[in-house]
């Protein structure tokens, strides 16, 4: 297209599919149909809308919230009506069903899922004598019934019998029935025991999904009721078994995929029944087995697994388990270790396995399981676990004999990332003394972040532990909604529901659990516990407030604010900072003022700017829309219902985002005297980049709350960084926070495509990223490398797991000599602001080993040019910066807080921090005050008397280099920006180089890559369609003076 200005329905039908099919399908149903353009109808009733609508919003906590009425009536009066013919499968909630149901006749609908299920729905729905009754008896052939969260049927209705077998007869077509909860304990379980065989009998059900009361009830759905069952997913309340029942035994030949979970099974059962069990199923494909065996006196191993399962399954070809053994300690024949159980796994060869075994005083208890790690629920685990991410972990209880220290909860907050329920058992206290956490907050350790946990169980613990969850510098907990624990303990960590510092893990909490029937100090209580409704060992409390119908708007104010019963806004009574509450007053009136915009105003912006919403095709991507035109969008109000989030940021911006501007390359005024020189040079373009590890992105999702979830997943950015990155065709790429998998198989293999060879170092420990270096074959020869890991042994500021990688480089020209080599390094610094003594002994080393590659002669002390990139985490005009560039500085005049600069000075005086010591960083033995390891001084005169001198000074706390650095970018010009995260954009990545040395001008700038400035990136969130990370790369392009002459 040659086209300077191209309108919405310039565009092809084919592009506009493909622009649509990125939405929501029923944001488009509800947007686009029925708005009086014939194309736009045509499109939206194309199959990929319209074959499945969900009418059902779910939140991360299980919560289910139906369309807002505004939406369904549109749905119903206008949309529904053109459309039901295409309609196959539906998603509704029991709330809006029927007005749903009754709005067409859907003869093509053959799959229905139904949240909020109760038995009563049964009785008036699925009847002959429902409106809509033949939909179900004829048509239903994929039936999902979610039952309603918290479900307690009082009625006393027998749900084997008046429901699940009556589904079984009104659904004449059925072919898959899953009958679910969002808690296991919220589904009543099918109970067959001593029922005849033409109870829950089906001719036509090949798929079940069900809660059972006991395994003799999984038996009797195995003894011939269900003859074309295929598919078998069982949940056993009670594993108990009743011998004197007798049931069909034979094989069950069609039977290809069975789920067994339970959570305890006593030995003699498991022997004598399970085995037998499976042995009746000789041509499973797919096996899941979640179990926990008790009073064992061996551990069920590889072995056990193998001999009992595996060889009677030789169809089988997806083995998924979690077996636990939990016995005493007394009853084991052998204490296996785990290297002796992981030794019997080896032999399987279906998948990788792990396993982990923990013995406590009188107990032992052992895990055997496949990876990854499929299940939800994970129970009594210690402080010995593999370092691996348990992704599907829901549920997770933590017991032990020994102390749960720091490192463990932020072992926990790794290995578990959406982590909902949590509970730990532990009375032995973190430290020697006791209470003493209980007063101070510790600067040392960095906060554990559990951002989806919403159930805290603390009844079985030390004081200690409810310290370490509810304080704010410990713990992050933004969810928290449910919480149990020691009245007293919960006392005396709040200081008596006062202390600020505990406050903020409190404020969300709706459900409080406590052994007292009397609250003291209740006016204070309540203030702390805004949302509260309390249960206790005898009463049970019940917050008014939760109990009177209100609008959002005064709930808003009230929790947040007022323990008073009042639904008025009122001024806040919290003794919070003004900030604060400003800061939330104004998010609650522009939330209000939000949800207010009715569809009809939505309507008719959309009629008013249809054609002019799509800025000229030439100076934006295909398919995104002009921002400034959408800040007048009335926002159709989908969450206006919702009483617990009150708005969800990322609707708040628009898929179709506005690109920034094109960067440039700015010249120096070197390349006019490269052409009057009288020598070679060899010109090279060099790029660092901060690519943003996708680990980080889940392990912190708060940071990217404003940012639209397909800008986070890993294809799409993934695509978007090799474009950026193969764009620049750099000679040389050095990339931070790269993970080691994504390495190996998507970076790796599409970089030697393109002429790259490179190197690669993973950050030590369980960290899953790394840095790596790219260079081109054909322009450059590798003459030596070094991956430099942070972590050192015994050495007390490298204790963390940051890293580096230096190469040396000859260029591949014939004009290059065997001494025309240059010094390449990159790295990522420790980011923790606090801790700016780690940052300057990180640097400090990363300088010894440069130093130990680039020599060239260390009788002369002259080096080869280097260059020195990466994030360093520092700001332009900090402490660090300045080291870099000027080669010296007395840090005994610095606190740790400050040398990275990244505090704001006006919070940092205010903040409390360690000076930094008056005597060396890292052992001199080790690295020495100039940044140079011992022995390689220790050949130099000159540089021996000066080293000797440094060691005569150790108390003058000076560090200094011989490198002569200049930066790439203005360190003066603080209105650059390198990265943009959340509402914060700062310069913390750099390019390094040394212009000179013995040889002047050696390396000489040439170019580089201009910077946007912070004014243009007000309300940016990266990542985002343009940028795949939340860093901007850097590059720039060298000029090598060679030593040959020209001719």
């Amino acid at each position: 297209m040659n086209q300077t200005n191209v309108g919405l329905f310039d565009l092809p039908n084919e592009i506009l599919l493909i622009i649509l099919k990125k939405l929501d399908n029923m944001d488009v149903l509800y947007s686009l149909l029925d708005v009086d353009n014939q194309r736009l109808d045509i499109l939206a009733q194309e199959n990929t809308f319209t074959n499945t609508l969900n009418f059902v919003l779910t939140t991360l906590t299980n919560d289910i919230f139906t369309l807002t009425p505004t939406i369904i009536n549109r749905f119903c009066t206008y949309i529904l009506p053109r459309i039901h013919h295409n309609v196959k499968s539906l998603i509704l909630d029991s709330v809006s069903m029927e007005r749903i149901l009754l709005a067409a006749d859907y003869p093509n609908l053959t799959e229905l899922k139904l949240f909020n299920f109760n038995g009563k729905i049964v009785s008036y729905c699925f009847t002959d004598a429902s409106p809509y009754g033949r939909i179900f008896q004829r048509q239903i052939t994929d039936l999902i019934l979610v039952f309603e969260k918290y479900f307690n049927d009082i009625s006393g209705k027998n749900y084997t019998t008046d429901v699940y077998e009556y589904i079984l007869k009104s659904f004449e077509n059925l072919k898959h029935l899953s009958i679910i909860g969002s808690y296991i304990q919220d589904i009543p379980p099918l109970v067959l025991c001593n029922l005849p065989l033409t109870t829950f009998f089906s001719s036509t059900l090949n798929k079940l999904c069900i809660r059972v009361g006991s395994f003799e009830d999984c038996l009797a759905l195995l003894d011939g009721r269900l003859k074309k069952l295929t598919t078998l997913i069982v949940v056993i309340n009670d594993m108990e078994y009743d011998s004197s029942n007798v049931y069909n035994t034979d094989d069950l030949p069609n039977l290809k995929c069975f789920s067994l979970t339970t959570s305890f099974c006593l030995t003699d059962i498991y022997d004598a029944q399970i085995p037998r069990l499976f042995r009746r199923m000789s041509n499973l494909e797919e096996l899941t087995l979640y179990i926990t065996i008790e009073d064992r006196t061996t551990f069920i191993d590889g072995t056990d697994i193998y001999n009992e399962i595996l060889v009677h399954m030789p169809r089988l070809h997806l083995f998924n388990f979690c077996i636990c053994t939990d016995t005493k300690k007394d009853l084991l024949a052998h204490h296996l270790s785990k290297d002796d159980i992981q030794q019997t796994l080896s032999n399987i060869k279906y998948q990788q396995m792990d396993c982990i075994v923990n013995y406590r005083y009188s107990t032992a208890i052992c895990y055997v399981f496949s990876l990854p790690f499929m299940f939800e629920i994970l129970r009594f685990i210690g402080n010995t676990f593999p370092t691996i991410v348990f992704s599907h972990v829901r549920s997770l209880s933590v017991k032990d004999d020994v102390p749960f220290k720091d490192e463990f909860f932020c072992r926990i907050a790794w290995s578990f990332p959406l982590l909902e329920k949590l509970c730990v058992i532990n009375i032995i206290p973190q430290s020697s003394i006791s209470d003493k956490q209980t007063s101070n907050d510790n600067q040392l350790h960095s906060i554990v972040k559990y951002p989806y946990l919403i159930s805290l169980r603390l009844l079985n613990v030390h004081i200690d532990y409810v310290e370490q969850f509810l304080n704010e510098t410990k713990t992050h907990l933004p969810r928290l909604t449910k919480l149990t624990v020691n009245y007293s303990q919960l006392k005396i960590v709040t200081k008596k529901f006062k202390r600020d510092t505990t406050r903020l893990n409190c404020i969300q909490i709706q459900e409080l659990y406590i052994n007292e029937t009397i609250i003291q100090h209740k006016k204070n209580f309540y203030v702390y516990f805004p949302l509260f409704s309390i249960s206790s060992n005898i009463r049970q409390y019940r917050y008014i407030e939760s109990q009177t119908p209100h609008s959002p708007s005064s709930h808003y104010i009230i929790n947040l604010h007022s323990w008073k019963l009042t639904h008025q806004p009122r001024e806040p009574t919290l003794h919070w900072s003004s900030r604060f509450r400003q800061q939330q007053q104004q998010q609650f009136e522009t939330e209000e003022q939000e949800e207010n915009q009715s569809s009809e105003n939505w309507d008719s912006w959309f009629q008013q700017h249809q054609s002019s919403l799509l800025l000229p095709f030439s100076q934006h991507q295909l398919y995104f829309l002009d921002h400034s035109r959408l800040t007048s969008m009335p926002k159709r109000p989908r969450e206006s219902s919702s009483p617990i989030h009150i708005s969800n940021k990322r609707e708040k911006y628009s898929l179709f985002e506005t690109n920034l501007p094109k960067r440039t390359w700015i010249n120096t005024n070197y390349e006019e005297r490269l052409i009057r020189s009288r020598y070679y040079h060899f010109n090279f373009h060099i790029m660092s980049y901060n690519i943003l590890a996708q680990r980080l992105i889940e392990d912190n999702p708060s940071l990217y709350d404003n940012c639209l979830e397909s800008n986070l997943e890993w294809h799409r950015r993934k695509e978007r960084l090799l474009r950026e990155i193969l764009k620049q065709d750099a000679d040389i790429i050095c990339l931070q926070e790269m993970q080691k998998d994504h390495y190996k198989h998507d970076f790796r293999p599409k970089m030697v495509d393109h002429g790259y060879n490179s190197i690669y170092i993973k950050r030590s420990g369980d960290k899953s990223d790394g840095c790596c270096l790219f260079y081109k074959t054909d322009r450059l020869k590798l003459i030596a490398s070094k991956t430099v890991p942070f972590y050192q042994k015994n050495i007390q500021l490298l204790d963390r797991d940051n890293c580096g990688l230096i190469a040396l480089f000859q260029p591949i020209t014939p004009n290059a000599t065997s001494d025309d080599l240059f010094c390449v390094a990159t790295t990522h610094l420790l980011f923790s602001p606090k801790r700016g003594d780690i940052k300057l002994a990180q640097i400090q080393y990363f300088l010894a080993e440069i130093d130990q590659l680039s020599v060239k002669d260390s009788t002369l002390n002259s080096y080869y040019p280097i260059i020195v990139c990466g994030d360093f985490n520092a700001q332009p005009q900090s402490p660090l910066s300045k080291f870099l560039i000027n080669g010296h500085i007395k840090y005994d005049t610095y606190r740790c807080i400050e040398i990275s600069g990244q505090i704001p000075e006006s919070i940092v005086n205010n903040r409390f921090s360690f000076q930094l010591p008056s005597n060396e960083l890292l052992p001199s033995s080790f690295v020495t005050s100039d940044c140079r390891f011992p022995k390689e001084i220790s050949s130099n005169k000159k540089d021996q008397l000066i080293f000797q001198t440094y060691m005569n000074r150790t108390s003058s706390a000076i560090l200094t280099h011989n490198k002569k650095f200049n930066s790439v970018y203005d360190l003066n010009d603080l209105s650059e920006v390198t990265t943009c995260i959340g509402n914060e954009s700062n310069l913390v990545d750099y390019i390094f180089y040394t212009k000179k040395d013995n040889d002047r001008h050696r390396l000489n700038l040439l170019s580089r890559y201009d910077l946007y400035q912070q004014n243009q990136l007000l309300n940016l969130h990266l990542p985002n369609h343009q940028f795949a990370s939340d860093h901007f790369l850097l590059a720039a392009k060298f000029a090598l003076k060679l030593k040959k002459k020209k001719k």
